[in-house]
């Protein structure tokens, strides 16, 4: 299999860099107190690309360094090289519609209802239709994320979890 450096993990990591290079450099004119998160997600994210885009230099140079570190197959891969299919093609189009219907409901149901909503249902929907697992697992593991995500946002890093613009509309409502 021949590599090269015009492949989506080179480009997604480059794009990526680019990404985190820019919001590390904006982070630098926030306030001291503004900066950390930013600084938190960004410095570990350039590290990361700068490791991904020498791993690919090295790949594409065929260098003798990679030849200790290369990827054992996967059960249910095959490994005749030749035998793989494409990255992408018609064969992946009905999983990507998949992905994107899952990203848009994630990212609506949350502007609408806020997370403390979204989250425990969307997840348990995620576990239960695509990884096949059990109604109660996917119930326990959505509230799970829900309780780590609230406990690690509320309480850890003081931030507001958004409340959704319907469910807050809801509350004022009812005057609570």
């Amino acid at each position: 299999m021949t590599y090269s450096l015009n492949n989506f993990s080179t480009w997604l990591a480059v794009i990526m860099l680019v990404i985190f290079t820019t919001m590390v450099g904006l982070a630098f004119t926030y306030p001291t107190g503004a900066r950390f998160m930013p600084l938190v997600v960004g410095l570990p994210g350039i590290l990361l690309c700068v490791l991904q885009l020498v791993q690919d230099v090295l790949r594409a140079r065929k260098s003798s360094v990679l030849d200790h570190f290369h990827p054992q197959p996967q059960a249910g891969t095959p490994e005749n090289p030749e035998a793989e299919e494409q990255e992408f093609g018609a064969h992946t189009v009905r999983n990507e519609i998949t992905m994107w219907v899952y990203l848009v409901s994630y990212i609506s149901s949350i502007l609408l209802f806020g997370f403390l909503i979204s989250i425990p249902i969307l997840v348990a929907i995620y576990l239960h239709l695509e990884a096949k697992a059990g109604r109660l697992v996917s119930i326990i593991s959505g509230l799970a994320c829900v309780t780590a995500v609230y406990f690690l946002f509320e309480y850890v890093l003081r931030f507001k979890l958004h409340t959704g613009f319907v469910t807050e509309q809801v509350i004022k409502s009812l005057g609570l």
